[in-house]
């Protein structure tokens, strides 16, 4: 199976051969020229230059049958302008080909710049996350520091009562007990 590229090098090629002898070529040749033009081993340029090489030798040999019946200057110019069709034809294939190529590295390069791009709004992301979890923690540890302060100053505060309140009421016995004390002095005299 041939490529597209190879298809239509050996369409031109054909046009060329078809041109400039009027028929077709002998078929062991035809058979010869698509296996060659259609190798995929060989890179576009190496197919390229084949494919100069093949047209200068047709050409060379049809000089060959044109001095030998004596064509026209006409028929010349003729196959002349068919060499150079060729030839624009095949530096069309091989420019879409380079410019397909750049494409490619200009999508990936985009790719990637969209995926660096992507991954720094993740990171940035979390780093946020991560600030915003600690700051929210240390306000937590401030809220429950503050409690902590608030509970010991009520509980400190209670205390105080307490304190008070059990010397009000030792204050409040030792004036009752001297009262009854003089009461009773005053009972005895």
């Amino acid at each position: 199976m041939s490529s597209p590229r190879g298809a239509r090098v050996e369409a031109a090629q054909r046009t060329l051969t078809q041109a400039t002898e009027g028929t077709t070529t002998n078929k062991e040749e035809e058979e010869e020229e698509k296996k060659e033009a259609t190798s995929s081993g060989l890179s576009l340029d190496e197919r390229v230059a084949r494919a100069k090489q093949l047209l200068a030798e047709k050409k060379a040999q049809k000089e060959e049958k044109e001095n030998k019946v004596g064509t026209s200057v006409v028929d010349s110019i003729k196959n002349s302008q068919y060499v150079l069709q060729i030839d624009l034809i095949l530096q069309t294939e091989s420019d879409k080909e380079l410019e397909r190529r750049e494409l490619g590295k200009s999508l990936q390069q985009q790719k990637r710049s969209r995926e660096d791009e992507e991954a720094r709004k993740i990171a940035e992301e979390r780093r946020k996350d991560k600030e915003e979890e600690m700051a929210a923690r240390e306000r937590v540890k401030r809220q429950i520091e503050l409690d902590r302060q608030e509970r010991a100053a009520r509980y400190n505060q209670e205390k105080e009562r307490e304190r008070q309140r059990v010397e009000e009421e030792k204050a409040r016995k030792m004036e009752e007990e001297a009262k009854r004390v003089e009461r009773e002095i005053i009972a005895n005299r």
